[in-house]
């Protein structure tokens, strides 16, 4: 018994070596660039500018905006992980725009949850009936 219990340990170990040496030698391309913050729907000198500076901030990592040129004015939409990066958006845009104005839609995803205090329980006793 102890025999069978052997060469299986040494069955697993030698079948899962191959598997270990291929995962550790498993490298990610060193040419990965992080994904833009900011894209542009229609070409235009204005909103490409808003979206080369909404792209250099570091502080908008992770948001998704897209910048839309609609006559003289910027409107940007998307969505931001917190109210500051909406903010900083819209100051990076107005900053840009001149004499345009800014329209931002860009939605906060901040997912706050509120647990309440649990009030205090008195002990119950739950009594059943077989019927």
């Amino acid at each position: 018994m102890k025999s069978r219990i052997t060469h299986a340990l040494a069955a697993l170990l030698v079948a899962g070596a191959p598997l270990a040496f291929a995962q550790s030698t498993v490298q990610a391309p060193a040419n990965l660039v992080d994904e833009p913050v900011a894209s542009v729907s229609r070409s235009d000198e204005r909103a490409n500018a808003v979206a080369q500076a909404l792209n250099a901030d570091a502080s908008l990592k992770a948001a998704k905006i897209t910048v839309q040129p609609d006559e003289g004015n910027i409107l940007l939409t998307g969505s931001s992980l917190t109210e500051a990066q909406r903010i900083q958006a819209t100051k990076i845009a107005s900053s840009l725009v001149g004499e345009g104005t800014v329209i931002n839609t860009i939605a906060p995803d901040e997912n706050v949850i509120a647990v309440p205090s649990a009030p205090e329980v008195d002990a119950a006793v739950l009594t059943v009936s077989p019927t």
